[in-house]
């Protein structure tokens, strides 16, 4: 019972940049006790939604993650580490139908990274993510 791309593509009203803060304080040889705890997570914080990215319009976008103000790494494939967003947004819904739910508005989906994850430095004070324009996310890192 899986969405097809029309419907997936319908579903996504918007983009935006997120930084999902893990922490990584069991070994990752202990899988039961790893999925037991969220598989690390934390916390996400989220960028502003760009409309007219509704869709999953990905054009022209290229992913900038910034370290302590500078830029770290450029990503022009969005897709590449994550698959497509569209895939994820339709098994989201797939998994959501077989227990009698749906996607809802205002649902937010963090796709994955786009990057390997990021380790936080002794020096680091700002860690930052986002498409090159004014939407960007930043997390201060307080020592």
């Amino acid at each position: 019972m899986g969405a097809d791309r029309a419907t997936a593509a319908a579903a996504v009203a918007a983009l935006g940049p997120a930084i999902e803060l893990v922490d990584l304080h069991r070994p990752p040889e202990e899988p039961e006790a790893i999925l037991s705890e969220n598989i690390y997570h934390r916390h996400v914080v989220l960028g502003a939604r760009d409309t007219g990215r509704a869709g999953a319009r990905l054009d022209g976008l290229r992913g900038r993650v910034s370290r302590n103000g500078g830029e770290m790494e450029s990503v022009m494939d969005l897709e590449a580490n994550t698959g497509e967003v569209l895939a994820i947004v339709a098994h989201v819904a797939s998994m959501l139908a077989a227990f009698g739910e749906g996607l809802r508005a205002d649902d937010v989906i963090i796709c994955g990274s786009v990057v390997p994850p990021i380790a936080i430095e002794p020096q680091d004070r700002a860690i930052g993510f986002g498409f090159g324009t004014t939407s960007d996310v930043t997390v201060c890192v307080v020592p």
